[in-house]
């Protein structure tokens, strides 16, 4: 194909959450951003930390 591509683009990264930077870095969107009381961060962005928006356990 002639075109080069980071690994984490074609087959994701190893730990769940993470997400493939254009340098091929695995990266936690959330490290470093601070919520406020009742928030959660998925993908970067602050949220209702409610189980619907960030995943529910097994059964909820």
């Amino acid at each position: 194909d002639g075109v080069c591509v980071p690994w984490c683009q074609v087959n994701g990264c190893d730990v769940a959450g993470q997400v493939c930077e254009a340098n091929g870095a695995c990266v936690d969107p959330c490290a470093g951003v601070q919520c406020g009381a009742g928030e959660a961060c998925l993908d970067g962005e602050c949220g209702p930390a409610h189980c619907v928006r960030t995943g529910c356990p097994d059964g909820q």
